[in-house]
């Protein structure tokens, strides 16, 4: 779309910083390095440690814009970091300190389910932080395959209420999703099949 300086949106590969970062990058990347830590400092200066830490991370520092966003608790861009950095895990346990009732917790939301399918992870303490992401469903058509990842990887871990649930929500957007509507009749087959859905203990 037309570029712009306000916030990036969020998209459904929940690459957010990414994509973003790869616009804002040109930019720094061509001013060199003298501009970069001028810009930086300024910022430093007047007490703006969250706008240096942008900037660093746009120009690809991630390592010291880590640093800064961590001090100053906004988690979830550290774990953007971490995870540009192929810190998986680290971007994971980060993502999960990110407070769930303030106001970046869908962003974090984003990360967590990139970093979770790339690890192909998911544990309780990752379904109880995407609960309420789950129940509020995607905002718009572009969120709909981070939703529908998600399922994917809550059936791979055999989460199959987790799986139901977003399936649940992506139907409720998008009553003609095919992917969604093939795996939900799989999962109402199978149901049938074996009426416990409990996760098994071990």
């Amino acid at each position: 779309g037309p570029s712009s300086s306000s916030a990036p949106t969020l998209s459904a590969s929940g690459g957010v910083i990414t994509d973003y970062a790869g616009n804002r990058a040109q930019g720094w990347r061509g001013a060199g390095a003298e501009a970069l830590e001028e810009a930086i400092a300024e910022h430093l200066a007047a007490g703006r440690k969250g706008a240096a830490a942008r900037i660093a991370r746009d120009a690809g520092q991630y390592d010291r814009a880590l640093e800064w966003f961590v001090e100053l608790d906004l988690y979830h861009q550290a774990g953007a970091c971490l995870r540009m950095i192929g810190r998986y895990d680290d971007a994971l346990a980060m993502l999960l300190r990110q407070d769930i009732r303030g106001p970046n917790y869908r962003k974090a939301c984003f990360e967590l389910v990139g970093v979770a399918i790339e690890l192909g992870k998911l544990d309780f303490d990752i379904d109880r932080f995407l609960s309420a992401f789950i129940e509020a469903g995607p905002a718009d058509r572009d969120e709909i395959e981070t939703y529908f990842g998600l399922a994917r990887l809550y059936l791979a871990n055999e989460f199959i209420s987790g799986a139901k649930r977003c399936l649940r929500k992506i139907l409720a957007s998008d009553p003609a999703h095919a992917e969604a509507k093939v795996l939900d009749n799989e999962l109402r087959r199978s149901a049938r099949v074996s009426p416990e859905d409990a996760p098994r203990a071990e």
